[in-house]
């Protein structure tokens, strides 16, 4: 599964792609993959004002509305030349248009069909759904953004927990699944099965940092899966 460091390389990829572009001829080939019957019409015609990564999900923004796409097994990302026919497994697109020049294809290729395709409002207070739910709302903050400090004081406070289930919680902070776990497990020479108020203040400081590092040096090397 996508974790972090893959939706961030994907994000970056797709950002100058699609930025500045409108929305033209949009389609579902699988209407299980999205809960919002309104979503071909309410992004079709919208103009793409940013593209970014919030937790595992892509965010495209749309002005005052944005498309989340979360990846989750095998959900990914590409642009087509205009007139490419969709593959097999290309369930959600839409072309891309610089006035009225069409000049690429967006596809979404989800062969498991695990991901989703979801529309929101952008507020003031944030991303909300149809009845006004944050679709982050049980997420916690972004690591790369709090902090190691933060993430130790973030682990210090589920003392029961164990370290590993901690990490994959995504409560605790956003992106991190069994790879960049594993690997900041290792690192900072913790047991996966330890329980997070057996560590030390030194080591929970440590595994702060190895989380960083590691999520900084997957996405220095455009993720595991990209």
């Amino acid at each position: 599964m996508p974790e972090l460091p893959e939706v961030e390389t994907m994000a970056r990829d797709l950002a100058p792609q699609l930025i500045g572009r409108t929305i033209r001829d949009p389609f579902l080939a699988r209407p299980k993959l999205s809960p919002d019957p309104d979503l071909l019409t309410g992004i079709a015609g919208r103009r793409i004002s940013a593209v970014r990564r919030r937790a595992k999900s892509i965010v495209i923004e749309l002005g005052d509305r944005a498309i989340l796409l979360a990846p989750r097994m095998s959900g990914a990302p590409r642009i087509d030349p205009v007139g490419t026919e969709p593959a097999k497994h290309d369930h959600f697109g839409f072309d891309l248009a610089e006035g009225r020049r069409r000049i690429g294809t967006f596809r979404w290729r989800d062969p498991r069909m695990f991901g989703r395709i979801r529309l929101v409002r952008i507020t003031p207070s944030g991303y909300r759904d149809s009845v006004g739910r944050d679709p982050f709302g049980a997420i916690g903050p972004e690591p790369l953004e709090i902090g190691s400090t933060e993430i130790a004081a973030r682990i210090a406070a589920r003392p029961r927990a164990g370290i590993k289930a901690l990490l994959l919680d995504q409560r605790t902070v956003a992106g991190i699944g069994n790879i960049y776990a594993d690997e900041a497990l290792h690192r900072a020479r913790i047991h996966p099965r330890a329980l997070a108020g057996s560590l030390s203040s030194a080591q929970r400081r440590l595994l702060g940092r190895t989380i960083v590092a590691v999520l900084e040096a997957g996405i220095a090397d455009r993720g595991a899966r990209v």
